[in-house]
C-alpha cells in the first residue's frame, strides 16, 4: 500500500528518509519485541536489516521505476501514455532550484545501476 503508483514518483532526500522511517516502524510493529533475560527490548536496525535480507523500499521503488520506463519504451508511438511521457511543455521553467523531473530520475537510476556493475578498465604498466 505504501508504494502504490511508486513507479511514477520523483523522490527527494526528504521523501527517501520518510519512507525509510515508515518501513522501519512497520517492521518493528510486525516483528515485535525480543525477550531477553532481563526483559523485553525492541529490535535494532541491524536486526531488522537481517530480517528483510538487506532490501529496502527505496531500492524497490527505483526498480519499479525502471520497469515502468522499459514498459514505456516498448509501447508503440501513438499510445497516449507514451506521447505524454515524451512531451515537453513550452515555455520556461520557474525560477529557483529546478524540480526533479521523472525522466531525470530514471536516467540517474540507470546510470547508478550500471556504473556500479561495470568492470573498471585495466591499465597495464609497461616496464
Amino acid at each position: 500500500m505504501v508504494t502504490y503508483g511508486a513507479e511514477t514518483w520523483t523522490l527527494t532526500e526528504r521523501d527517501t528518509n520518510y519512507l525509510m522511517i515508515i518501513t522501519r516502524r512497520i517492521l518493528m510493529k510486525i516483528s515485535g519485541p525480543i525477550q531477553e533475560r532481563d526483559g523485553w527490548r525492541i529490535r535494532t536496525n541491524l536486526e531488522l536489516n537481517k530480517l528483510i535480507g538487506g532490501n529496502n523500499i527505496v531500492r524497490f521503488i527505483k526498480t519499479q521505476r525502471l520497469k515502468w520506463w522499459g514498459h514505456l519504451h516498448r509501447m508503440v508511438g501513438y499510445r497516449m501514455v507514451r506521447r505524454l511521457s515524451e512531451w515537453s511543455p513550452m515555455g520556461n521553467r520557474s525560477r529557483g532550484h529546478p524540480k526533479n523531473r521523472w525522466r531525470d530520475e530514471v536516467l540517474k537510476d540507470i546510470k547508478g545501476r550500471f556504473t556500479h556493475s561495470m568492470p573498471r578498465p585495466c591499465h597495464s604498466v609497461n616496464g
